[in-house]
């Protein structure tokens, strides 16, 4: 009896035991598992709703420069046609993001932990030229998908503008006002001085045969008010003059700035030079290309002929009149647009580059100019 007495207690005990375990797990095993998987306290998840997995996708900016993230704040995934895309530049996303965007110029010297099945893309506004050094290392060999730059080779195209003619556009600016406002024949505004394209020697050239060249900003002599606001700047310097330098710092293929794309907005016409084929860009007959001419002499000529036959000047000036650009947030919302249809329809999309570096620079993705010349 006495056994059968303590079996029975043992046998209590054990049932105890077992059913304050059970009790124990079925509220600290959730409280555990919210611990190891929310972010962390000072994140801010923005804007990703609860989709199906198999139908929602996470893109995430890795370390954005501040002009990317201004644009991702003034552009939304949901317009797009394919709109389960959602976009994050929050850094503890990324472990769990289907893709993750590399601002090219910036690359660290070591890349982050790669998540299984991620898509890596790498994005480049910049010419190879003012990269820094780290995408040459053989640790970014080989691990980009997709790239997203300038180039109208890249996978996702992300140009800095496109022109497009006006709709329904009735020209009625008073242009015998707007010419007599033009004291200067031409104007240029730099802050990068002794760039690559060697523009410096090519405009100290122009000055020999045109006088009233002038040159604004940090590489230049003129001041042109509140430099912070280049709009304004580029307004006064519009008002004053016939016609505007739109010089590339580097001559790399389809690299074509804002420099080429502003006068598009004002009433100056672009004389445009860089390493691109500017008809495939903008309006033939709506810019002068220092291409088109043997040598700086000939340019300054057929300037100065313009420059003095008003009708010439108000006719070419009327025709780019006729034309506007996008704004940069309409390129990146079509290149995120691009990004997200690319995730929901091309199967193949993952092949990878083996060499991000000989890829900028194939097919001569940048070379030194030989315009250079005086006569």
């Amino acid at each position: 009896m006495g056994y059968s007495r303590r079996s029975c207690g043992w046998r209590y005990q054990l049932r105890m035991f077992l059913v304050i375990a059970v009790v124990l797990n079925l509220f600290i095993a959730p409280l555990t598992y919210i611990s190891v998987t929310k972010p962390a306290p000072d994140v801010k998840v923005r804007n990703i709703p609860k989709m199906s997995i198999n139908k929602s996708f996470l893109v995430s900016l890795h370390s954005p420069p501040p002009w990317l993230v201004d644009l991702y704040r003034r552009t939304d995934p949901k317009q797009c046609t394919y709109n389960n895309c959602q976009w994050t530049i929050d850094k503890y996303l990324h472990s769990i993001s289907d893709v993750i965007i590399f601002d090219g110029p910036s690359l660290d010297r070591i890349p982050i932990i790669r998540s299984p099945g991620q898509t890596w893309v790498m994005l480049g506004l910049e010419s190879p030229l003012h990269y820094g050094s780290n995408y040459k290392l053989p640790a970014w060999k080989s691990v980009f998908n997709w790239t997203m730059t300038y180039r109208k080779d890249s996978d996702i195209y992300f140009p800095y503008s496109e022109v497009v003619k006006k709709e329904d556009f009735e020209d009625k600016q008073n242009y015998t006002r707007i010419l007599k406002s033009k004291k200067y024949a031409i104007s240029w505004a730099v802050s990068h001085c002794n760039a690559a394209s060697d523009r410096d020697s090519f405009v100290n050239y122009l000055k020999g045969y045109i006088n009233d060249l002038n040159t604004f900003g940090k590489c230049g002599n003129y001041y042109c008010g509140d430099w912070e606001n280049p709009d304004l700047c580029f307004q006064k310097m519009a008002k004053e003059h016939k016609f505007v330098l739109s010089f590339e710092n580097s001559f790399c293929t389809d690299y074509i700035t804002e420099k080429a794309f502003i006068p598009y907005t004002e009433n100056i016409v672009p004389i445009v030079r860089g390493g691109s084929h500017y008809s495939s860009f903008l309006p033939v007959g709506t810019y002068i290309n220092t291409n088109d001419f043997s040598t700086v002499k000939e340019l300054a000529d057929y300037v100065i002929e313009i420059d003095r036959h008003r009708d010439q000047y108000r006719e070419l000036l009327q025709r780019k009149n006729q034309y506007t650009i996008l704004p940069k947030t309409s390129m990146y919302q079509r290149a995120i647009c691009q990004v997200c249809e690319k995730l929901n329809t091309d199967k193949h999309a993952n092949h990878t580059y083996p060499d991000i570096a000989g890829w900028l620079w194939k097919n001569g993705g940048c070379f030194y100019p030989k315009d250079v010349m005086p006569n």
